[in-house]
């Protein structure tokens, strides 16, 4: 499992993305400010 963060810092927003070995995305993790989404994936075998 492969981490990416990214983040600006003019929008106070930072988003990271989760990826499985081969490249499909598990999930997305959004905090701006007080507030906190994630967004996970699932794929068929």
């Amino acid at each position: 499992m492969d981490v990416v963060s990214l983040s600006t810092e003019s929008t106070e927003r930072s988003e990271t993305y989760t990826y499985d070995q081969a490249g499909n995305i598990l999930s997305i993790a959004e905090v701006s400010g007080a507030e906190n989404d994630v967004q996970c994936f699932q794929y068929p075998l």
